[in-house]
Formats: C-alpha cells, structure tokens, sequence
C-alpha cells in the first residue's frame, strides 16, 4: 500500500535568539579566515544545496528585529541534508568576515568549532548542523581592534509548510459556505506530537466560535488594520480530515447573519466521509465509526444501531474486512451451515486458517461477543498482521477493579498491550475505579472503538 502524497509550498525561517543584545563593531581590516581549495571542496561535497530560506533575526529574548546583526550577513540561509543530518548554511558578507574569528554550536553537551569557507568574494559560509522546530545554541567570537569577545547565542530553523484547505459540511461531501470565510490556504509547523495548523479568517470579526474536536481553539494573532484573525490548533494527522464547528456573525448593514456551522476541514486533499448512519450523530465514537465505513469496514444503513450488542459472526466479518483475509478453507465449524451470507462464512473460515479464532466443533456465529472475546481476537489479529508476537504491558492488569477476574494467561496479555495503546482502557465508575467488564457483551460502538484502534496501531 502507497501513501499518497501531495505538493507543498515550504518556507523555513532561521530565527537566532541572541542571548545578548549584540552590535557588532565595523572595522576596516582584520585577520580574514583562510580555509585551502580542498577543504572547500570537501564541505561542498558533503552538503549538497537543498533550499535557500529566508534568514530572521531578533533581539534577546524578543520578536523584534535586530538589524545590527542581520546587517553582517546574508538574508538568506540554506537548509541541506546530509546523511540523514539537517544543516543551516549561512553566509557572513564580505566586509563583515574579517570580524568572525570563530563559530561554534553545541552538539550534545558540547560546543564544536564550526569550520569557514571563503567563498570567492570574500565572504564565509558557515554550515552547522539543526534540529528543526527547536532551539539550538552557537556562540561566535567577534575579534577587531580594541573588541575581543565571545558572544553565545540560540537560533532556530523552523519550517512551516503551507497547504491548501476546504471546508464541508459535517458527514457530506458538499462544500460549506465556511469557503468563503477561511483562507484556502494554512500553514503547518511539524512539532514533536504532530503538526500546528494555523487557519485565516480575513474577516476575523465575523468569527464568535472556533472549535475543533468540540475544544475552544484561541485567537493566534489579531490584526487590528485588516481585521485578519489567525487560529492555530494541533493535528496528529493531516490527512484526516478536522472537525470543527464555527459561529459567524454578521452585522453589516441590511445584513444580519447569525449561525452556527458544523463543518469538516480537509487539511490535505481528504475527501470527506458521507454519513450514511442517522442515529451516531450524538455518539463518542462517530469518527471511528465512519472511518471504518470509509474503509468498507462497516455498511451503510440508516442506523448504525450503536448501542446493540455484536455477534460474534458479525464481529469475524468486520475483523476479516479489516484485514482483508477471505478463504473458501473449511474450518471444520458444525454450526456455520446455516450461514447464507458467503462474506461472513469467508471470514469465520479465514480468521481460522489464521488462528485469530480457535478452531472448534462450534463457532456460536449468533452468540453474542463478550468484551473478552473481541480482545483476544483483536490481540491475534495484531500479531497476524505485525508477523510477531508482541507482549506489552502490565500482564497483572493493576489498572482495572475486576482485572483477577481474567486468569487465562492469553487474555491477561491482550488486555494488557489493548489497555497500554489506549485502545480498550475500561469503563471509569463514580468510585474512581475502572472496570474491564471482561464476561459483558460488547457493543457495536464499542467495537467500532477497539476495531478502528487496533487499525491504527497496526499502521504505526
């Protein structure tokens, strides 16, 4: 299976964030750095140009420029990978390089000199490696006549990447008259548990309401002269589409608009999941719901019946589905004859063949599904798809009340790794304890939860 990937505009801002408010003196003349032909050679090998971004500095510890610093260098810097290693490639101009004695920045624990190259016209390229998004330190040693010092300072290459967005109505594919109110276009900053999105409202004022996820989402920046409004919220996965809702009030003249609009923010060109199902609209786990039937997981119907319990034959179907197995194998069950769907038959013979279910004289294909059942099956279907074992957790089950009621070794190991990936962690009572319920039937959102969990660990 291929990822589809989508083209984007990237910008990358090197912001140094001095430690000290620095000017640096001119001078007429100084010792300049001298590096020999093969040495620049060599730096040039080892870091191939990627692309040239543009180069901001601040003043300590502020946002405001600091033109005493970008005055001495180029306004632009260059990021390159190398071996799997980012680098930052920046340039001191010719009149200003006879200044900078020496560059360091700090790899682990350490400061590591930076090496020069002169370049033709006299100016010198300092290449160090980055981590993107976070603060990294330098210091540089500043030398001309009556000025010798050491000047620390931390910079940060950030990368913000703009992407086209579109706005549908909640559970459609049609588009929502949000369009005309949010920018087409959002910048993403990747950080370490996901990515920031930041949204436009040219006309700000109209926006009383953002949400995403049903959670308040800010006002990022506010431009008084334009009335431009920016919010920024995080997103695990672009290609997923966002929930948000939104309150527009227009008061214009003749024109007075007030409404509240539920909608679907596709980030990266995700087309929208049509809600076949009338009766999940209230339901907590309406996002797993519908990307299982977005993956034909789950048929479309009127309802969905969310709170019935499953059967264990309807359970093989959707596991089956999930993980594309089928097979014609008789599994040896004396109680599927009955069983006129040929899709469903497939699938209790497949999860056999397998051994995600065990093969008995029956498979009880109207029994209800106990919440132990699903998670051993879940559990096996985990390790079919990964081709290994995998035991993860804590096996004594601490977290949940009723956790000794499970003794098969099996079981214990599935709820632990389920609990451990928060794909199954219990039922929270008025007490404070959690109960597993391990022997209660399993319901239908329940499984569309742990189902559409265990997809997403398989994926990791």
């Amino acid at each position: 299976m291929t990822k589809k990937t989508s083209s984007r505009a990237t910008k990358v801002v090197l912001a140094s964030l001095l430690a000290a408010s620095i000017a640096i003196p001119t001078a007429a003349s100084a010792n300049p750095i001298s590096t020999s032909d093969r040495a620049a050679s060599a730096l040039t090998q080892a870091v191939a140009v990627d692309q040239a971004v543009d180069l901001k500095v601040y003043k300590s510890g502020t946002t405001e420029p600091q033109p005493a610093i970008s005055n001495h260098v180029l306004p632009q810097v260059t990021i390159v990978e190398n071996e799997g290693k980012t680098f930052a490639n920046l340039t001191v101009i010719a009149k200003s390089a006879p200044m900078i004695s020496e560059v360091q920045t700090k790899q682990g624990n350490e400061f590591v000199t930076t090496p020069g190259v002169e370049n033709s016209d006299g100016s010198v390229l300092y290449s160090f490696p980055v981590e993107l998004n976070k603060i990294n330190s330098g210091k540089m040693h500043v030398q001309v006549p009556g000025h010798d010092m050491w000047y620390e300072f931390d910079y940060e290459a950030e990368v913000i990447e703009e992407i086209s967005i579109k706005v549908y109505k909640d559970g459609t594919n049609e588009e929502s008259i949000m369009n005309n109110y949010m920018s087409p276009v959002a910048s993403v900053k990747k950080v370490t548990d996901g990515n920031e999105v930041t949204v436009t409202f040219p006309k700000g004022g109209y926006i009383h309401g953002f949400k995403i996820s049903g959670k308040d989402v800010p006002v990022a920046t506010d431009d008084k002269s334009t009335g431009e409004r920016t919010y920024t919220f995080k997103v695990a996965d672009l290609t997923k589409l966002v929930n948000a809702d939104l309150h527009v009030i227009v008061n214009e003249g003749p024109i007075k608009y007030d409404s509240n609009h539920k909608v679907q923010i596709s980030l990266d060109g995700a087309k929208p999941t049509v809600n076949p199902f009338k009766d999940i609209d209230k339901d907590s786990n309406k996002e797993a719901i519908l990307a299982l039937y977005d993956k034909g997981i789950v048929k479309g119907a009127d309802n969905f019946n969310p709170r019935n319990n499953i059967t264990r034959s309807q359970f093989a179907l959707m596991v089956a589905r999930a993980l594309n197995l089928e097979s014609t194998k008789d599994a040896g069950f004396k109680d599927v004859d009955k069983i006129t769907d040929k899709e469903r038959l497939s699938a209790i013979n497949a999860l056999a063949e397998a051994g995600i279910v065990q093969s008995n004289e029956k498979f009880n294909p109207n029994n209800t599904l106990t919440r132990q059942q699903g998670a051993l099956m879940l559990y096996r279907a985990i390790q079919f798809a990964e081709g290994k074992e995998i035991k993860k957790g804590d096996t004594t089950l601490p977290f949940y009340a009723d956790g000794k009621a499970i003794t098969d070794p099996e079981a214990k190991q599935a709820f632990a790794l389920l609990y451990a990936e928060k794909i199954m962690t219990g039922a929270p009572q008025p007490n404070g304890k959690v109960l597993i319920n391990s022997g209660s039937s399993l319901q239908r959102t329940q499984m569309a939860k742990i189902l559409f969990g265990s997809l997403e660990f398989m994926n990791k």
